[in-house]
């Protein structure tokens, strides 16, 4: 354990540390009983400071805050705020010395951060790319599908860059207890299995539909089974307090929990906070800061479950009658990649000069065994696929025939594309060890 008074140490290159706080915007603190600037800033500061962790990450962060308080403060950290919306979001920090932001993506309140590992000039291996996932989630008691779906778009976000990332840590905010949640079944499990679940003593329906997700999640905190009285990490000033409602996940072989940040720095304050609530004198926000050392493991393992990485497959296409210097349709293959529907999750997407298109999902490459020229017909009714093709072709094909009709729909009718190219042409389509006709 790791006592709240001392900062983290890890005893080599292959720890790492973080933490976690929903640190309560000004705006959000509903009692005002503590002065922001002049007694509750000053202790978050000292406390995000002292604790010297390599990786932060933030909830209830304000813009103005981040660029006036935090980032000018943590001068050894460089930090990310999510600004799709302008209330109170998360933001996340990491030290400049230990890594460099890859990649960034954020929706409403939840976001993720690729960050590469600085390595030394003289090691000979790559660097590790640790995907940071800080949410904030739905705190509404009955929102409990919503937060599921919140999740379930994370994990979508993930499997588009599964390929660069070596591991993931999702840690924040979950407005829900981690001891009994659909959220946790989530992570845990990948899928909601049933069609429903209790969720602060309450049964609560998850019938709809939620993509399962095949990485393997573990919690850093598995003690939050302890009675709410002796542990807890949020309490208000009216009385309610509750467990597990800040959490921390990481994806199990590859990294591993070595040390946990204890909540209190003593037993006086844990007694003090029951009684008087927060934010106060003892803790500056109604949150308790949690945090952990991790370990780098097997680098070489997998994110995904086996039945996932069995599926390596790869499929690609050229629109005839489109030259490589014509990039009228360029756009209208870009937009794929962040369409809100499902068809491309889970695959690569690559797009190669102007007509080149390629799907990948696995380790697959896309050698070209077979051409075939497939009119509008042949793909409406999937005719083409053959009997003795498994399950997963057959869906993979059919998601790649919708992908074609969704990059028709989306040509504009004005363009030179539309006339040398009608919206459902001609097709060549190369796929691995398939006959596509």
């Amino acid at each position: 354990m790791i006592t709240r008074k001392e900062a983290f140490q890890t005893e080599n290159e292959q720890e790492f540390s973080i933490l976690s706080w929903n640190i309560l915007a000004p705006s959000l603190d509903r009692n005002q009983s503590m002065n922001w600037p002049k007694e509750r800033l000053p202790s978050i500061l000292e406390e995000l400071q002292s604790c010297q962790a390599d990786i932060l990450c933030l909830q209830e962060v304000e813009k103005n805050s981040m660029e006036h308080d935090l980032l000018p403060a943590l001068d050894s950290y460089d930090g990310v705020r999510a600004d799709d919306i302008d209330a109170a979001s998360v933001a996340t920090f990491w030290k400049t010395e230990k890594y460099e932001l890859h990649h960034v993506w954020s929706k409403s309140r939840n976001m993720i951060c690729i960050l590469r590992e600085k390595r030394k000039p003289n090691t000979a291996k790559s660097s590790r790319n640790l995907a940071v996932v800080n949410v904030h989630l739905d705190e509404h008691p009955e929102r409990v599908f919503t937060r599921v779906q919140q999740l379930e778009l994370l994990m979508k976000q993930l499997r588009l860059h599964q390929r660069k990332i070596t591991a993931i840590i999702i840690c924040g905010d979950f407005g829900c207890p981690q001891r009994q949640s659909a959220c946790t079944s989530f992570l845990m499990q990948g899928n909601l299995p049933l069609k429903s679940v209790v969720e602060n003593n309450r049964p609560f329906d998850v019938s709809g539909s939620i993509r399962p997700h095949s990485f393997r999640f573990a919690s850093s905190y598995s003690f939050s089974r302890l009675p709410v009285s002796v542990y807890f990490d949020y309490a208000g000033n009216d009385g309610c307090y509750a467990a597990g409602i800040d959490q921390l996940w990481h994806t199990q072989v590859v990294i591993k929990t070595k040390r946990v940040r204890e909540t209190f720095s003593s037993e006086e304050q844990r007694e003090a906070i029951l009684e008087e609530g927060m934010p106060s004198r003892w803790n500056p926000s109604d949150h308790m800061p949690i945090g952990a050392v991790l370990e780098w493991q097997d680098e070489t393992a997998t994110l995904l479950s086996d039945d996932e990485e069995s599926s390596s497959i790869s499929i690609g296409f050229v629109l005839s009658d489109v030259s490589d210097d014509d990039t009228s349709i360029l756009p209208a293959l870009s937009e794929l990649s962040d369409d809100t529907n499902d068809l491309l999750d889970g695959y690569h997407y690559d797009v190669d000069a102007a007509s080149f298109v390629m799907l990948k999902r696995g380790d697959a490459s896309c050698s070209v065994t077979t051409v075939a020229r497939i009119e509008k017909t042949s793909f409406q009714n999937a005719s083409f696929l053959q009997e003795n093709t498994n399950s997963t072709e057959k869906a993979f094909i059919e998601t790649c025939v919708q992908v074609l009709v969704q990059i028709g729909t989306r040509i504009p009718k004005n363009s030179e594309a539309s006339t040398e190219w009608p919206v459902y042409g001609w097709f060549r389509m190369f796929y691995d060890g398939l006959m596509c006709f």
